[in-house]
Order: structure tokens, then sequence, then C-alpha cells
């Protein structure tokens, strides 16, 4: 037991030196997933007038039927989005000879004028925070993969290093050095703690099958993954109309009140319609995702004549498919409400804290006294530390400037935004290589709180202003302006207390 503590020190702090700068990105694009609606929206400004459009969801399928029959009437199959909260415009799409979407007017349902401007939205960070990027997204998924396994070796090694822990949970000591850090890396480290566990384990329910596929591929054999997803979550085959004719004319909106009651729900989600217009003629509709843990949505399939159920789809999942799928809504949580998403949102940042604390903790540890010459590699550590913990702010506030400033009818605009992030944090890595040791920490903290700060002022001054992300912004801003203030007080790293 004497040799069983300093071996799990060992790999603790070495494997979260390793990992600690990939895992903070991953914390902080996955707390900002909780929010990818919104930040979405944020993005779009030319949706936000829409918002306060109060349009039945029955009245807003006549309109999109209506345009879709007008526009697609050959296609082969229609799938149609209402409008709720986090996206208020029409979406629809259809699939035959051509494909297309488009996005409506609730209110009229004409084309929106001007069509809002292409971009990666929320929907990129929460990518990021999966798929890394500059790989293919298999690649990053399972790299991701490995990386939340480590992140489990972490906490429970952490546990098992810091005898104390427990004891000295509540205890800050300021201005102690390295003494300080490891407080504040307590601090999150066992608080946030039910969260990490649940938040990790979680997730790696959800893609344990790429790193563990020796059982799927005994069984399975050539048939792989697929048939076992086609195995653990069937597809209901829905029951053929018996009528020989479509309606002359769709009405969505009985079928939407029937759907609602049967799927015991306020709203209706997508809706899908397989041959419109022809014999054989169906119509799905889904549970929204909001409201619900699974992340498989229930839906149920109608005769769109006399509303007949032909066939569900989700709602008679086995005891071991269900609760994976309530697993994985668990770690998307897009059943949470606001509050919920909130405390997601800051428990998520609160491991962001616990993995970047845990590296200034290293290098403080290892600082020399102020008499003594800094080893490069510690210099190294620290300097990357500066261009990962303040410099991933400062990208994440330049990807939403790169929203405002790239004309919005520019070809490939959504690629440029992320170029621009990424661009952003490489100057950060730059200034971090070469600027002075006891500036760069300031110079990259400050940059980040002003880009984000002006960014949230300036959209609450607009008409149509996304409150809770402007005021992430503001606050997130204010809070990087003071620990720039704050660093410039003080060396990089102070010297062991």
């Amino acid at each position: 037991m004497s040799r069983f503590r300093p071996a799990m020190g060992w790999l603790h702090n070495w494997m979260g030196l390793l990992l600690g700068w990939l895992l903070f990105a991953i914390f902080v694009t996955g707390s900002f997933g909780y929010y990818r609606h919104e930040v979405t929206l944020f993005m779009t400004p030319e949706l936000r007038p829409l918002a306060a459009a109060t349009v039945s969801q029955e009245e807003a399928s006549r309109r999109a039927v209506t345009w879709l029959s007008a526009n697609a009437a050959k296609a082969e199959s229609w799938s149609i989005l209402l409008p709720d909260e986090k996206s208020p415009a029409i979406r629809v799409s259809w699939d035959g000879e051509t494909t297309g979407e488009q996005l409506l007017d609730p209110r009229s349902g004409a084309p929106l004028d001007p069509a809002p401007r292409a971009t990666g939205g929320g929907d990129f960070l929460y990518r990021l925070h999966s798929d890394l990027h500059f790989v293919s997204p298999m690649v990053g998924r399972i790299l991701v993969t490995f990386i939340g396994v480590a992140l489990l070796v972490l906490l429970v090694t952490g546990l098992v290093t810091h005898r104390n822990i427990l004891r000295n949970l509540l205890r800050f000591r300021p201005g102690k050095g390295w003494r300080t850090r490891l407080d504040l890396h307590n601090l999150a480290g066992v608080l946030g703690l039910p969260f990490h566990l649940f938040v990790t384990l979680t997730g790696l329910v959800t893609v344990m099958m790429l790193i563990q596929p020796w059982g799927v591929a005994s069984v399975y054999g050539a048939s792989g993954l697929g048939a076992f997803a086609q195995d653990s979550f069937p597809s209901v085959r829905a029951q053929p109309p018996r009528h020989a004719t479509a309606p002359a004319t769709l009405d969505l909106a009985p079928l939407i009140g029937r759907a609602k009651h049967m799927l015991r729900s306020d709203t209706a989600g997508e809706i899908d319609i397989e041959k419109p217009g022809v014999p054989g003629m169906r119509v799905s509709i889904a549970h929204p995702i909001r409201g619900i843990v699974q992340f498989r949505k229930p839906s149920i399939t109608f005769d769109p004549i006399d509303g007949t159920v032909l066939g569900t789809t989700n709602n008679d999942l086995s005891s071991v498919s269900l609760m994976h799928s309530q697993l994985f809504g668990l770690h998307v949580a897009h059943f949470a409400g606001p509050v919920m998403r909130f405390v997601l949102f800051c428990l998520g940042l609160v491991g962001a804290a616990m993995v970047a604390t845990g590296h200034l903790l290293w290098a403080a540890k290892r600082w020399p006294k102020a008499d003594a010459k800094v080893p490069h590699s510690i210099a190294a550590v620290d300097r990357l530390n500066a261009a990962v913990f303040a410099g991933l702010p400062l990208a994440i506030a330049t990807y939403l400037w790169s929203n405002r400033l790239i004309p919005a009818d520019l070809a490939g605009r959504a690629a440029e935004e992320q170029t621009a992030m990424f661009a952003a944090w490489g100057v950060a890595l730059v200034v971090a290589c070469i600027a002075p040791a006891r500036l760069v920490w300031t110079l990259l903290l400050a940059a980040g709180g002003l880009a984000a700060a002006a960014l949230g002022g300036l959209d609450l001054a607009g008409q149509w202003p996304v409150w809770l992300i402007d005021l992430i912004l503001l606050t997130g801003g204010l809070a990087l302006l003071a620990a720039a203030i704050r660093s410039f007080r003080v060396l990089p790293i102070p010297p062991r207390a």
C-alpha cells in the first residue's frame, strides 16, 4: 500500500498533463453544447424576429404542406420541422429525383427573405466536443472515447492520491502559490465529481461499441454494427394504407392532435410524409426531442385519409435498448429545462476549471524559486497552458465575431467561420510562444475578455437579443478581464509558498 498511492499519483500527474489540454477543450465545447440551439439562433440574426411569432403548429403545418405541394410535388418524401422555442422557422426538406431544404416564415408560409446566413452555429461546437476537427468524425469520436476512459482513470487516481481531499474540501488558502491551486483543483474536482462521473460514463455508453466491438463482431460477423443496431433498435415496418387513393388535400392538423395525445406531449416533433400525393401515402409524427429522457424518439405512423394508426417506432424497446437510449439522452440532456441546463452548463465549466487548475498546479509545484533559472520544460508547459486555457475563450469569441463580420451572402461562409476560430487559436499559440513570460497570460486573457464582453454588449443593444448567450458572453468577458488584471499583478506562476 505504501507504493500504491505514489504510483497512482504519478499516473494522475502525467496522464493529466498529457491529456489535459484536449480535455479542457472537450469540457468547454461540451458545455456550449447544452446551448447549441441558442448559439445557432445567436448566429442567425435573420431568424430572431420570428421568435415573437405566435403561430400554432397546426397552422404552421398547413403552410408547410401548401409550400411543398407547390414546389416539391413530385418528391418521394417530405419532412417538416415545425417551429419551437429553439428554432422559430419552419424547416421543410424533400427527397426524390431532387433533394432540397427550405426555411419558411411561419407567419406567411413564404421562404425567409433575406435568407438566413449559412453558419455552423452551436452544432459546430457540439461536434467539436464529440468528433474533434482536422480528422474524420469516426477517428475523432474514437479518440474522444479513449480520452473519456482516461478521464475515469484520472478521477479515480485523483481520489486515491489526495488522501485528505474530503477533509480539506472547503479549505482555500489564497496567495499561497501551488497550495492555492491545489485547493482550487480539489474544490472543482470533488464538488463536481458526481457530474464528472455521470457525464463521462453516459458518454462512454453511447460509443462503447467503437472501442469494444468484439462481441458484436463475433455474433454478427461481416454484417457488423448495422445488423446489431437493427436488432437492438428495430424500425417497425408500418402497415400499408387500406385506401387505394391519396387525399386530395393533406390536412395534418387532426393527425398532429392525435399524435400529441398518444405521445403525451403538448407539441409534435418531426413530421415525415412518404409518397406525398400518391396512393400508399403515410404520415409519421415523432415526439419532440425535448421532454423525454430517451434519445430515440417515439413516433406514430398514420393513414392520412382516416387517421388509422399503421405502426409505431421506438415505443416498445427492450430493457437494454431503452437503457442505452436513456443514458444517451441523459448525456445530451435534451430533456432538461432552463434551470437544469444552466446547472449542467456551469458544471461543465467546473470540469474545465478542474483540468486547468490541475495543469497550473503541476507547473507551480515545479516552478523554481525567484532567483533560479526556469527549466525549459516548465516554461513550455506554462506557455502551452496560456495558449489553451486563455486562447480557447479568445478562439470561441472570434468564431462568434466572424459570424458578424463575414458577409452574409459569402459562399462557404460556415467553413470560413471555423477557419477564423482556429486561426485565432493559432495566433494565441504564437503569442504564448514569443511574448514576454510576464505578459502572456495578461495579453490573451484581456483579448478574450474584450472580444466576449464587447460582442455580448453589442448584441444586447440590438432589437432581438438572445439574452442567455449575451449574458454568458458579458459575464465570461468580465471574468476574463478580471483574471487578466490579476495575472498582471503577479508572476506567470508565483514561486512556491
